[in-house]
């Protein structure tokens, strides 16, 4: 084991989220620490930190936090408070399968976790880490999610953690490298039976969160499944507006995940939104 890998292993879980959060406050240092977190998480680990601790994870070189567990404590707390065993659990965006992985753990071989992630190469890896844990009631999905159902360009031009699909006529960034990639809707999957509807969401699709939440609409207002967002650089008033439009006016409580005020401006920030009580999971038998 490499030495970095050594003491990256040693290291608090806030030191590994403090470092990690530095490349945002200092672009300039960006390179070093994503070069040096390749490094401490190469290849297989297990978690060490978070709900995950124990698990078998490969992040393909990527987030050193997915490796150590020690990435997003919120939506982990979230994930132990609402997710339980026997569940389902929709994980859209599901890039390299942390989370995937994790709701695997949580909801058991008697539930079913869904990972949906049209890059072909993470699709792979989020396979291989289920895998690698003897998850068989994991399943990934290499498609898109969106409100339509055919093929889109998919925007692979900047780093795998924020790869994203294009509208039409949006051409891609930077460099304009993109992919095409099969597309569907929740609502069409589920009234086809390919996947039994959800108890609980997680949507990280970097500003296409409105787009997935209209083609899921029918399974909202049938299940009211759980559903914590990461929305991007959105007006939360707007935004919630059209969700509220999509699920039903008075459906569901919805606060910022880590319980801070709500932005007042585009911002990017998270969100979770629960059922009203008495109207959890309305269309189970």
């Amino acid at each position: 084991m490499s030495m970095i890998k050594s003491i990256a292993r040693m290291a608090p879980p806030g030191f590994v989220r403090w470092v990690g959060r530095l490349q945002f406050r200092f672009p300039v240092l960006a390179p070093l620490i994503n070069r040096v977190g390749a490094q401490a998480s190469a290849g297989e680990n297990v978690m060490r930190h978070g709900i995950g601790r124990g698990l078998k994870f490969d992040s393909q070189g990527g987030h050193p936090g997915y490796a150590m567990g020690t990435s997003d404590p919120e939506e982990q707390a979230a994930l132990a408070q609402h997710l339980k065993l026997g569940q389902v659990f929709y994980d859209i965006g599901a890039n390299v399968g942390f989370f995937t992985t994790l709701a695997g753990r949580i909801v058991g071989p008697a539930g079913r976790v869904y990972g949906f992630e049209p890059f072909p190469g993470s699709a792979a890896a989020a396979r291989a880490n289920a895998s690698r844990n003897g998850f068989d009631h994991v399943e990934i999905i290499d498609a898109a999610v969106s409100n339509f159902e055919g093929e889109a360009a998919f925007d692979v031009s900047k780093t795998i953690t924020v790869f994203r699909l294009l509208k039409p006529g949006e051409s891609g960034g930077g460099d304009g490298k993109s992919i095409r990639v099969p597309v569907i809707t929740i609502d069409a999957e589920v009234a086809r039976g390919r996947l039994q509807p959800p108890d609980m969401v997680m949507i990280d699709v970097e500003g296409a969160e409105l787009e997935v939440l209209e083609g899921m609409r029918q399974t909202l207002r049938a299940r009211r499944p759980t559903i914590i967002c990461e929305v991007h650089w959105a007006v939360p008033e707007e935004f919630l507006a059209r969700f509220r439009a999509i699920a039903g006016d008075d459906a569901y409580d919805v606060r910022t995940l880590d319980g801070s005020p709500m932005p007042t401006g585009a911002e990017r920030f998270h969100l979770l939104m629960t059922p009203k009580p008495g109207d959890e999971n309305m269309g189970r038998p």
